[in-house]
């Protein structure tokens, strides 16, 4: 039997946890929040948040990751998220990218 793919896969398993690898990064990096602070703010739980900072997860994501990282769009989200202490544009930034294919 074929296996069926749904066409969100790719997004669900790459590129979102990418964003929240990148975003975890600048949200240490450049406003030096802690694991409890980050996982906080952007809902995840503090092992995700360690995954991501202690470089613990896919090369894939990793790499994704990294290059994300410099985009200005996800440092503006990253910058917006920490002020507000809201993740409302983190959200839309990804609905946003998933529905342009922006990230490939």
């Amino acid at each position: 039997m074929r296996s069926m793919k749904l066409s969100c896969e790719p997004i669900i398993r790459d590129e979102i946890p990418s964003i929240r690898y990148a975003i975890a990064h600048i949200l240490r990096e450049k406003y030096k929040l802690n694991q409890d602070s980050i996982s906080e703010l952007l809902g995840l739980t503090q092992a995700a948040v360690n995954k991501y900072l202690n470089d613990k997860c896919s090369k894939r994501i990793i790499s994704h990751g990294v290059s994300l990282k410099r985009n200005s769009s996800v440092i503006e989200i990253a910058s917006i998220s920490y002020k507000n202490k809201d993740t409302t544009e983190l959200n839309r930034m990804i609905d946003l990218f998933a529905s342009s294919d922006k990230m490939h």
